[in-house]
This record gives structure tokens, C-alpha cells and sequence, in this order.
């Protein structure tokens, strides 16, 4: 299973190009090789955003500290936003022809 970006981004270069040429490597899609490529992707964005949230958490348990809750608080609306764009970006039609 991909473990990084590259690893993603070659598996979106393989199943590009089995798109363009149609048939030779369209048998080995079927086989599953578009869903593994596509779990692997939710598997990576899953592992990063786990790891952004715990990023999120204050480092210290002095919680009386007005500037380091702010900034915690920031963190996590600026998390939150990026989830939330993501998730728009996600509803979005496919782009025509692909």
C-alpha cells in the first residue's frame, strides 16, 4: 500500500494513464488496482489528519496561559477550515471529460 505522496502520486500517474490509453491496462483496473489506489489516498489523508489534530493539543498543561489557548484555538479553526475546504472540494462535480 502507498505510504507517501510520491507513492500517491504515482499511482494517480498509473491510472492517468491507463484513462488516455484505453485498453491495454484497463483488464488490470478491473482487477481492483482503481479502488486499492483509491483507499490507499484515504488511507494517507486519514494518517495526516490524525497526525495534524494531535499536533493541535497544547504541549503543556498550563491552560491558564491566555496566548498559548489563542493560539491553540487558531490552530484548531484553521484545522477545522481545511477540513472543512476539503470536504467542499470533495462535492464537487468531476471535471468534465475525466
Amino acid at each position: 500500500m502507498p505510504s507517501g505522496p510520491s507513492d500517491l502520486d504515482t499511482d494517480q500517474r498509473v491510472l492517468d494513464a491507463d484513462e488516455t490509453t484505453g485498453s491495454g491496462r484497463t483488464a488490470d483496473l478491473s482487477d481492483g488496482r482503481a479502488a486499492a489506489a483509491a483507499e490507499a489516498a484515504v488511507t494517507a489523508l486519514t494518517d495526516t489528519l490524525r497526525q495534524r489534530e494531535a499536533g493541535l493539543s497544547p504541549a503543556s498543561d498550563h491552560h491558564d496561559d491566555t496566548a498559548r489557548l489563542r493560539e491553540t484555538l487558531r490552530g484548531y479553526r484553521q484545522f477545522c477550515q481545511n477540513l472543512a475546504d476539503v470536504s467542499q472540494q470533495l462535492r464537487l462535480p468531476l471535471a468534465a471529460g475525466r
